[in-house]
Parts: structure tokens; C-alpha cells; sequence
């Protein structure tokens, strides 16, 4: 109800300054109003230079404010074109025409003027309710039960609005926002009101690079963040995570953000449906792919059962290997590269090479050690990794 008893005003406003502004002036302002629309995303990319130059950096704020400034100054052009032509046209009205041509002018013009306006009025109502149904996805879908900020609330109280009155058909067929955006809401949506579903974004393929990065590596060992606001029921307030020093390396600053958007944005549809499902329907056919950590206890009986009479120095060799690797952890990535962390009591060893598939479905992996080179079978088998390696069998678990 509050949307359209919105839109009911702004157009009565509207038309009303339509018959003060006469016929000329309303119609010109109608045309900015559409070409502003049409070169609003067009332009976007030199109005997000002049924000970026008084301070505005953030991609996420230059995706909303950029396209805003480039239709206000289509549409200030036009305004101002709009101005010049109606003093010409009034000035002639007034020294050159009789009192009764420009009697009959001006009452045309102001009357026209109202109907112009009108249509201007609509054409503000689409614009302002795109804004706020594109900034409405996102906000409504990570809505605290409880101390959200007012900006929050007015716009998750107008977009809820757009969807009730069924206003939100017109505007999602028009809105400038691309596939990517709604995918990425759902997807943060998900994130926000299922917090351990943070594990599977970490295994996800793409970001597997990322999970080296310090900024991400802290995020899930700080207990104290994570038990008293990421996990915390009911949900915190969206803006006190983005705003967490745990979390503001990842939110707040441009050229991070800017990085985890460039890898997420291609594949942000599949990442949608890998958290609603565990499945990724673009990924899933190289099982290669993820972070598997050595399974110290299905490796040692894998290496007895190979070997029922295994002697006791056998038995204290094979141990004393598996120790060794007892906190390692092998990553397969998309672009084909492979991270081999050996971590002991002393010291971690990062082997770095590449994985292949190989003809008959499986995988080796090859790394260089020093000087010389290693190929490592690999066989994904019941969600379990297998490295063979000198008559031993490394089991790997997610």
C-alpha cells in the first residue's frame, strides 16, 4: 500500500509542476527522463571514474551510485535545454504575439503541461522503485530479526510493498541489474541465515586459492568471532559483520573485494546451486577438485590390510610416515594447479606442481621436489582421495 500511495504522490507532484512549468519544459524533461534511463549503465563507467577521484572506491557502491549520477546528469542536461528553449519561445509569446495568441499559448502550455507531466510522474515512480527493488533483493534477504539499521528497514518496508502490490512484475522486467546481482544475493542470503554453510563456500573450487589467503584463514579459526556473532542466533544485524575487523579486509576494501567478485562472478549460478544442494553442476565431473586432509587412521589401516603380516619395524615405519603427514593437506584447483602442504611438528613443506586427468578417469599429480620431479597416482573413490606413493596408500578427506 505505501508504494502506491507513493507513486500516487510523486505523480500529483509531478503533474502539478508540469502546469507551473508549462507544456515545452515538461516534454523535454520526459525525453531526459528516458534517454537518462537508456545511458544510465552506459555511462556508469565514467560517472564510477569521477566518484572514484572525491573518494568512492568501493565496487559495490559505484555498481548503485554510478548509473543514479549518470541519469541525474542526462537528465540536468536536458533540464537545462529545456530552460533555454521555453525563454525563447516565452519571449516571443510575450513582445511578438498578441494578447490572444499568447492567452491561448499559455493555457495550452500549462494544460498539456499537466498531462506531460504525468507521464513524467510515472516514468520518476519506475526509476525510484528499480532502485529499490534492485537494493531490496539484497537487504530483505539478510534482514535481522531485530536491529536493523533505518535505511535497512525503509527499504526492505518499500520493496516488500512492491511485491505485495504486485508492482515488482513491471519493474523486474525493466531493471538494469544483471543476472550476476540476484545470484550473488541468494547466494550471500544463504550465507547469512545458514552460517555453516561457510565450510562448502570453502570448498568451493573457485575460491580455493583464496582459502591460502590470510584474510580467509583467520575468519574460521577465530572462535571468538565465530561463537559470539557468526554463529549467533538470532542473526546480528548485517551491518555488524561487514563491519567486523574480522571480516572488513573482505567487505571494506576495494582491491579484495574487487578480487573475490572477479572469481565469483562467472560461476556464481553454479555456486548458488553447489550451497543449496552440495552439488556444482559445472564442477562436479573433475572430483579432483577441493581440499582434502590427510586421514591418518583410514591411511594406517589401508596400509595393514595391504599387508596382514606387516613385522613391527614395519608397522613403526609405516606410523612414523603417517605422522609425518598427519596434518597435510593436499589442494587440486581449477586452473589445474595442485598445492601439496606437508605440515610436521617441524616445519611445513609446500610442494606446488599440477594435476592431469588421466585416460582411463583418473588423475595424477606431478610436483617438483627440489631438483627432481614427482608423479603422484590419484584416485578419487567414495568422497576419499588416494595418493599412491612407494607401495603406500595416502588417504585424503574433505
Amino acid at each position: 500500500m505505501i508504494a502506491w500511495i507513493v507513486a500516487v504522490l510523486i505523480v500529483a507532484v509531478v503533474a502539478m509542476v508540469g502546469y507551473y512549468q508549462g507544456a515545452l519544459r515538461a516534454a523535454l524533461s520526459f525525453i531526459g527522463l528516458l534517454v537518462g534511463a537508456m545511458l544510465a549503465m552506459p555511462l556508469s563507467g565514467i560517472t564510477g571514474w569521477v566518484l572514484a577521484l572525491v573518494g568512492l572506491k568501493h565496487p559495490a557502491t559505484l555498481a548503485f551510485l554510478a548509473p543514479i549520477l549518470a541519469w541525474i546528469l542526462v537528465l540536468a542536461v536536458f533540464k537545462i535545454v529545456a530552460n533555454t528553449v521555453h525563454r525563447k519561445v516565452d519571449t516571443y509569446y510575450k513582445y511578438k504575439a498578441s494578447d490572444t495568441r499568447r492567452g491561448l499559448w499559455e493555457r495550452l502550455n500549462q494544460r498539456v503541461g499537466v498531462c506531460v507531466g504525468v507521464a513524467n510522474g510515472v516514468i520518476y515512480v519506475l526509476i525510484i522503485s528499480v532502485i529499490f527493488y534492485t537494493l531490496g533483493y539484497f537487504t530483505t534477504q539478510v534482514e535481522a530479526e531485530e536491529g536493523n539499521p533505518f535505511t535497512t528497514r525503509i527499504v526492505n518496508a518499500f520493496a516488500r510493498d512492491l511485491d505485495s502490490s504486485n508492482m515488482d512484475k513491471a519493474i523486474g522486467s525493466i531493471t538494469p541489474a544483471e543476472p550476476s546481482y540476484f545470484d550473488a544475493a541468494d547466494v550471500l542470503g544463504d550465507l547469512y541465515h545458514n552460517p555453516l554453510l561457510q565450510n562448502r563456500v570453502a570448498q568451493y573450487p573457485t575460491f580455493l586459492s583464496l582459502a591460502e589467503l590470510p584474510e580467509f584463514t583467520g575468519i574460521g579459526s577465530d572462535l571468538n568471532f565465530q561463537e559470539q556473532l557468526w554463529l549467533k542466533q538470532p542473526r546480528p544485524p548485517v551491518n555488524q559483520l561487514i563491519n567486523h575487523d574480522r571480516l572488513k579486509p573482505i567487505t571494506k576494501e576495494p582491491e579484495m573485494f574487487k578480487t573475490v567478485w572477479a572469481l565469483a562472478k562467472p560461476d556464481i549460478a553454479d555456486l548458488k546451486a553447489y550451497l543449496e544442494t552440495g552439488r556444482s553442476p559445472k564442477y562436479d565431473e573433475h572430483k579432483i577438485l577441493g581440499r582434502w586432509a590427510f586421514d591418518y587412521r583410514e591411511s594406517f589401516a589401508r596400509a595393514r590390510k595391504a599387508k596382514p603380516l606387516m613385522t613391527l619395524a614395519d608397522i613403526r615405519a609405516a606410523r612414523s610416515v603417517m605422522t609425518a603427514l598427519n596434518n597435510s593437506i593436499f589442494t587440486a584447483m581449477v586452473d589445474h594447479k595442485a598445492i601439496f602442504k606437508v605440515a610436521s611438528s617441524n616445519k611445513v613443506q609446500v610442494l606446488e606442481g599440477t594435476w592431469q586427468t588421466t585416460s582411463d578417469g583418473n588423475y595424477i599429480a606431478s610436483f617438483t621436489d627440489g631438483s627432481k620431479g614427482l608423479d603422484v597416482p590419484v584416485v578419487v573413490e567414495n568422497a576419499k582421495l588416494l595418493l599412491s606413493r612407494e607401495g603406500q596408500t595416502l588417504v585424503f578427506e574433505k
